[in-house]
């Protein structure tokens, strides 16, 4: 799974986390080069992939090189990899026709997405591919374990900015008749409570929508997700987490010059 996250520094009293819906363009980037990734390794363990990948709009542009024994990846695959990507994070997909009317879907469709394609298709050579258990470091994992097995020991804002995040995506997949699409974005703030637990201080979450689209109703059942996930959550990890007794501080879809 890949995770797009970004925790600010532990000053002991708060901590900030940040996670990105599927559709954005970060985690959808992310997305297709992990999907040429393991591609390349279903065929050939010792493959080489070193792929960057930059979205704009209905067009996205991919280098670098893939290299894989006996058989280049084809230009044909890698584009269908690149549409399967755009189509999971839920472009395309149809709203509401009830509300919005027929053939309504947020772009841009996967079949219509131009894809400029310069990675360097290639046969591994078999020196390097032999030298590549002793030569790679293409790896590299920096973190550290916190809490317990119940956040599967990721620290306490990550695990609960994941679990908000998958919470809202399935939310705007699965309520298409409130025309939210598939790209957004949340903030996290904890605090340190005086037992020593954490509680919530608030929420930012910012959701692409139609223009027509009726932003009142997308924030009612974002609020509502979004103290759902947290009541849950508080009854889990009661050790380390209190969840909220009233209203949950949520910001919606912020004007950038109020968030500081």
């Amino acid at each position: 799974m890949l995770i797009e996250t970004f925790t600010l520094p532990d000053d002991g009293a708060t901590r900030v986390a940040e996670q990105v819906f599927d559709g954005h363009p970060d985690r959808l980037s992310d997305a297709i080069a992990e999907s040429i990734v393991q591609h390349a390794v279903a065929r050939d363990a010792r493959a080489v992939v070193q792929v960057e990948v930059m979205v704009d709009r209905d067009w996205c542009a991919l280098t670098g090189r893939c290299a894989v024994s006996d058989v280049a990846v084809s230009p044909a695959e890698i584009e269908r990899l690149v549409r399967s990507a755009y189509t999971r994070a839920g472009f395309g997909v149809p709203f509401c026709a009830a509300t919005f009317g027929p053939g309504v879907f947020q772009g841009p469709a996967p079949a219509a997405l131009e894809i400029v394609n310069r990675i360097r298709l290639e046969v591994l050579d078999p020196v390097e591919r032999a030298v590549r258990e002793l030569s790679d470091d293409q790896c590299i994992a920096i973190g550290h374990a916190e809490h317990g097995p119940e956040t599967d020991w990721l620290p306490i804002e990550q695990w609960l900015s994941l679990r908000l995040r998958d919470a809202l995506v399935a939310l705007c997949a699965r309520r298409r008749e409130l025309g939210a699409g598939p790209d957004g974005k949340l903030l996290l703030l904890l605090e340190r409570l005086g037992d020593g637990r954490w509680g919530v201080r608030e929420v930012v979450v910012s959701v692409q929508h139609l223009a027509a689209a009726s932003v009142v109703a997308i924030e009612r059942a974002v609020r509502a997700e979004v103290r759902r996930v947290l009541v849950t959550e508080g009854e889990r990890l009661s050790r380390w987490f209190v969840e909220p007794e009233g209203e949950v501080v949520v910001r919606f879809n912020p004007d950038p010059a109020i968030v500081v």
